[in-house]
């Protein structure tokens, strides 16, 4: 069973090259699957993003960009 990555915000932020707020945005709508890591952070909650996820939510953005 292979081990899942999980990035930070910063970290998928960095790869994507926009701010942490951005991801942080499409986290809240829904866009991009992330688990949850309470009372942590500066602002209560603290993100962790599968390398699954972020690969399954770039699919999603080209197919968008495609129609």
């Amino acid at each position: 069973m292979a081990e899942t990555t999980l990035l930070t915000v910063q970290e998928v932020a960095k790869q994507l090259r926009v701010h942490p707020r951005t991801v942080r945005r499409w986290i809240n709508a829904g866009k991009l699957e992330a688990q949850t890591l309470p009372g942590r952070g500066t602002h209560g909650v603290t993100y962790r993003i599968s390398t699954e996820a972020l690969q399954s939510f770039l699919a999603e953005e080209r197919r968008q960009e495609e129609d």
